[in-house]
């Protein structure tokens, strides 16, 4: 697991697969596995690249609802970026309220661009469309949430979305 070009080098040099950490850089990861590729020599690790994604995944009955789960994640990372000590991941309640600068409305705006958010369908398109983007054979979900049962229905859906 590595969000940049070196960790992709030294994957590929040790023959080792690897998976970009989208959730953490949303931004390169593309042709960071590309070059990965590219440079990947066979060892006793693995005879050909192995690649992977992993990125935030909040997947729920309703668009509202997979919107609420977003805005708590949107908080959740903004509050990190700013050194803001949280106790654990917020309620939607305790932050459904909030206002935020344009500065933290462009982070947000970024930051979400290291999320799959929406209904089963939308979020197994998605996921489907990065895996392609990426050349990638499997994806790890990342899901934070509140509520357990939250974070449970979401890999729910997941499954759903994926058994057929």
């Amino acid at each position: 697991l590595g969000s940049s070009g070196e960790s992709a080098l030294l994957a590929a040099e040790s023959g080792a697969g690897y998976m970009f950490a989208h959730f953490i850089n949303g931004e390169g990861g593309e042709d960071t596995v590309r070059q990965y590729k590219r440079r990947f020599k066979p060892s006793v690790l693995g005879d050909t690249p192995r690649a992977a994604v992993a990125v935030f995944v909040l997947c729920a009955d309703t668009e509202e609802k997979a919107e609420e789960l977003a805005a708590v994640l949107d908080f959740t990372l903004l509050a990190g970026e700013q050194g803001i000590p949280l106790e654990g991941v917020p309620s939607f309640e305790a932050v459904r309220e909030n206002t935020y600068s344009p500065y933290e409305q462009r982070r947000i705006a970024d930051n979400r661009n290291r999320m799959i958010v929406g209904t089963k369908e939308q979020v197994k398109e998605q996921l489907l469309a990065l895996s392609k983007a990426y050349g990638a054979e499997e994806i790890m979900a990342v899901t934070i949430t509140h509520h357990f049962e939250d974070k449970l229905h979401s890999y729910r859906l997941l499954q759903e979305a994926f058994a057929n």
